[in-house]
């Protein structure tokens, strides 16, 4: 997830780190409850944070499960997401 979240801040990313992205999201609530499990107080405490359901969410909507590894390629963005960009392909 570090790698993934580095390379999309860095602008180096592809379409399909994206959907990477969201599927190490998924496990997040995972992760936390397994996290509240332990004797650490510092693993508790991170277990507390969020589930980042926000930008799962928005991937999900926005991107295809299946997109072009390059941004020039196209088919990235789901039909749907955008009333301007769907206009914009017909």
């Amino acid at each position: 997830m570090e790698r993934l979240i580095s390379r999309i801040s860095f602008g180096s990313s592809n379409p399909k780190d994206l959907v990477s992205l969201k599927q190490s999201l998924v496990e997040v609530p995972n992760i936390k409850e397994l996290l509240k499990t332990t004797k650490s107080h510092l693993l508790k405490e991170i277990s507390q944070i969020s589930d980042l359901a926000e930008p799962k969410n928005i991937i999900e909507e926005a991107i295809k499960d299946e997109p072009n590894t390059s941004i020039r390629e196209g088919n990235i963005i789901k039909k749907g997401y955008s009333k301007e960009l769907d206009e914009l392909r017909k």
